[in-house]
């Protein structure tokens, strides 16, 4: 059999695993769903992890808000299908239900379906990258069985939508890399409105990845500026353009949304003080979001008439008594990758590259600003931390030992993330 038939037949096997793996994770993201949905957290804003999952539940449904400073164009973009589904369901008579309770019911699946896309991707990442079936399956089960993506491809909320995207933005410039000059210019245009429409922030991730897909091509430096700034300029514009198109459909009030006293308010309120003590922090959100320690349960802070007086939470770092072992196995893994790493493929040191740029940014980003809760922001640096995590496996060189050091901390990874989502049952069922 040639050369190119057996890469053919790999290729469809991998394909015919990374479907199946999807699916699992798919099903599994659907049970954890439904029993959130029965401890009623998708009713309260805060309960898990600061989460704003009430607020979510009408923007996807309804398309109630989310068209924001920092969301400009997360309803926009999220709900119109919601209704068109539900419009179709509702006019050919498969559901019972009213429209209302249809939609209702599409916006729970929304996060588990971003996160199947997710998955998938990131699985035709590391075919793309060489990995072979026992590599495919140990990469998807770190990237599937890390917490963040436990959480935020469950709950609705717009992080799982962000990683969704991002995910598929490492794709398309592992894609170009690969194939020389290429650039799908259309591609990074529909990802970048689509990005910045779920969270503006966002435009930075299509920028380091563009930036590091370029310099990877040994751009000449007026390129990359006349490129790139143009790119910035195209997606800034058609996604404003797609906010008051929308907006006029929706009948909302222009002076609710994107002005300039929203961001002064947006900015103050989410500013931090202390920078030095936030960048000290950053370590453990980066283990965190693929292994955290025992979730805690914290009085929620302010007078609510909802179920919960607490919300579920991880610990501070100046409450911890240090790294914990897996944290130092985590963080030991991610340097040790990224530096032995370097010595793979010209599309590897892209992908590594562009992963360190993308944790060293939401560090910068969230010792200025953001939430306190740190682990909120974690979809914004998973894909980058998981790919790290895998891509030691994926040099030539040595490939069998460690691809076994990779699925042992996928290992730990699991065992650890089960308790730890026990453990949060276990809080939710004392209410």
């Amino acid at each position: 059999m040639s050369l190119a038939a057996n890469r053919s037949i790999l290729k469809v096997n991998n394909i015919s695993l990374i479907i199946i793996m999807t699916l699992l994770v798919f099903f599994c993201h659907i049970i954890l769903t439904k029993l959130f949905a029965t401890k009623l957290v998708y009713l309260q804003w805060d309960v898990l992890f600061g989460s704003d999952t009430q607020t979510y539940m009408g923007i996807f449904s309804h398309g109630w808000g989310g068209r924001g400073i920092r969301h400009p164009n997360v309803s926009n973009m999220i709900n119109p299908p919601v209704r068109l589904i539900a419009y179709v369901l509702d006019s050919i008579g498969l559901v019972k239900d009213s429209q209302e309770v249809i939609r209702s019911n599409i916006a729970l699946i929304i996060s588990p379906m971003a996160s199947a896309v997710k998955i998938f991707v990131f699985g035709l990442i590391l075919s793309t990258l060489g990995a072979n079936k026992t590599q495919l399956i140990i990469g998807m089960l770190i990237a599937a069985a890390s917490f963040s993506q436990l959480i935020f491809g469950t709950i609705p909320e717009s992080f799982g939508i962000s990683g969704m995207a991002l995910t598929i933005t490492f794709l398309l410039l592992v894609k170009d890399v690969k194939h020389g000059d290429q650039i799908t210019w259309w591609a990074w245009f529909i990802l970048g409105v689509f990005s910045i429409g779920i969270t503006l922030t966002n435009i930075a991730f299509i920028g380091i990845l563009f930036l590091t897909l370029l310099f990877s091509q040994k751009r000449s430096f007026r390129f990359v500026i006349i490129a790139g700034s143009s790119l910035l300029a195209i997606i800034l514009t058609a996604s404003l353009a797609l906010h008051l198109v929308m907006n006029y459909i929706y009948e909302i009030d222009e002076s609710t949304s994107l002005t300039a006293e929203q961001a002064k308010n947006s900015y103050t309120k989410y500013a931090h003080q202390n920078i030095t003590n936030n960048i000290k922090t950053f370590p453990y959100a980066l283990a965190d979001s693929i292994a955290p320690g025992e979730p805690i349960a914290r009085d929620i802070g302010y007078e609510t008439k909802g179920l919960y007086k607490y919300v579920v939470t991880l610990k501070k770092y100046n409450e911890r008594g240090g790294f914990s072992i897996i944290n130092l196995v985590l963080l030991f893994s991610l340097v040790f990758s990224a530096i032995y790493s370097w010595r793979g493929s010209k599309v590897l040191k892209a992908v590594i590259a562009s992963s360190i740029s993308i944790l060293l940014y939401n560090c910068i980003l969230h010792s200025l600003w953001g939430s306190r809760e740190l682990f909120l922001y974690s979809q914004h640096w998973h894909t980058a931390i998981a790919l790290l995590l895998v891509t030691t496996s994926l040099v030539h060189n040595d490939r069998n030992t460690y691809s076994l050091l990779v699925g042992a901390v996928m290992l730990i990874i699991s065992v650890n993330n089960i308790l730890r989502l026990q453990q949060v049952f276990d809080f939710l069922s004392k209410t």
